[in-house]
This record gives C-alpha cells, structure tokens and sequence, in this order.
C-alpha cells in the first residue's frame, strides 16, 4: 500500500523507485527535456500538487479541480458525508458496483446529471447535430451514464478486486501531510512571470487555476478558497451548482478556463 500521496507520485513516475521525500530523484525516470501541462482532479490533484511542488520545471501550467492542501490545513466534509462512507462491505462485484454507484450519485448531488437542453447550453456543451438524431431526453442520459459507470467500476473490480484500490486511496489521501507552506513557496517572488523565465536556473511561475464547485460534499469549497489563496497568482473559478463531480454539460466551460490557463505559460507565448 502506498504510504502516502507522495508515494504514489513516485509510484507513477517510476514504478520501483523509492518515495519522493526520501529519494528526491524520482523524477529523472522523466526526460530532463519533457515538461507538460498539468490536470489532476480530486486525489488527482493532490498529486498534480506534489509533481508542481517537486519537479516545478516541469510543469509548464498547473489545473487543480475539487481538491485541497492535504494534512492539518484541509477542511473537512461534514459528517453526514462520512456516513455514506461506512457502508457494510460488499459481498460481491455487483453490490460493491451499487455501493460506489450510490455514493458517486450522492457526491454528484444531482446537479447536472439530468441537464435540460437549456442547462447544457447555459453551462456551455454543444448539443449534437440535427442530423444525427433526437436529443437524448434528461432520464435517457442519466441511465446511459450509469451504466458507463458501472460496467467502468465492474472492469475495475477484474483489475484490483473490490475495495483494494479505494483503500489504497484514501490511505494515501488521509496519510498525506499538509502541502500549504510548499505550495506557498511554489511562485514566490517570481509574479508576474519573471521576464528572464526562459534563463537558465531562473524561477518560472507557473500559470495556476483552481476550479471547485460550491455544493462539494466531499471536499467543501473552502479547501478551494485555501489553495487558490496559497498559491501566489492562482485563478479561482467556482460553479454554483457543482457536487464532487466531473458532469460533461461542463466540460466545455472547463475546458475554456484550463485552455485560457495554458496559454498564460512563457512557453506558449
């Protein structure tokens, strides 16, 4: 089991190295030449954090969406949320595919999930060509994408079997110790962006947007506001009606806000 959110960085850079904090060198398993930009989405972003934290020269912009600092700094969910975690464990794939289907609709809190045609278009998703056929009604789309989602979760099960990968996360998510004061130093003194960025050994400021959404049951829009705020030059965007949820009537709008992020990078000028 990983030891922490660290630990799997390291575990994604370069399966057998040892954890970041105490190698340092994990990422020379990457090119010296290869920089990216970054999206990481709940634990996703915590690691995305860790990657812009120990390997910034990498990371040409950084995308945080519905995650926290870690540690003593993160504000926590309420406690009716916790009590949709403590579930009786599941005696089969299929009750356990339930189980994670129903606690991936109470993070949604609805929102979004049976969108209207004039929800979509307010929150930004083309609808599909006249040609190709009637608009899936509301209901239609709900039921398409929960059976996506369960066939995607039984897939998961045949992998890792039930419950071993959602312990190894939130193991890692809870073990994790709080990233504040790193994230803190991340673009300091360098903002705006130093005008010798490209000079070899000068500090790059990494273009930074945190995207959340108002109704997270799961991390409140508070751990948002907390990061938005360590980070020097960060741009927060908040969505009214978002749960813990990743819904495709936003994927539009998200995409504009993390495109409109990449391009503030020196290298994309």
């Amino acid at each position: 089991m990983m030891e922490d959110a660290a630990g799997l960085l390291e575990h994604v850079l370069a399966e057998k190295h040892a954890r970041v904090e105490e190698a340092g060198d994990g990422g020379a398993a990457v090119p010296a030449s290869t920089r990216a930009h970054v999206f990481g989405m709940s634990m996703g972003g915590m690691i995305a954090q860790l990657l812009a934290i120990h390997y910034p020269e990498r990371v040409l912009s950084l995308n945080l969406m519905m995650t926290h600092v870690g540690g003593k700094h993160m504000i926590h969910p309420s406690l009716l949320t916790y009590t949709h975690l403590l579930r009786a464990p599941a005696k089969s794939k299929e009750q356990y595919a339930d189980n994670m289907i129903a606690f991936i609709d109470f993070l949604s809190v609805g929102s979004y999930r049976t969108a209207s045609s004039d929800d979509e278009a307010a929150a930004g998703e083309d609808g599909p060509d006249a040609a190709a056929g009637p608009r899936p009604t509301p209901q239609q789309r709900a039921d398409a994408m929960r059976e996506e989602l369960r066939l995607y979760i039984l897939k998961g099960c045949e992998r890792d079997g039930f419950r071993v990968a959602v312990d190894r996360q939130a193991a890692a998510v809870v073990r994790a110790p709080s990233r504040l004061t790193q994230l803190q130093a991340l673009n300091a003194d360098c903002y705006p962006p130093a005008p010798r960025a490209h000079t070899a050994g000068a500090r790059r400021h990494i273009p930074t947007l945190v995207l959340h959404g108002h109704k997270d049951p799961l991390i409140p829009v508070a751990n948002a506001l907390r990061l938005a705020s360590a980070i020097n030059g960060a741009r927060l965007v908040l969505y009214p009606q978002l749960g813990h949820d990743f819904p495709p009537p936003l994927y539009q709008s998200l995409a504009k806000e993390i495109l409109l992020n990449m391009s503030k990078a020196p290298e994309m000028k």
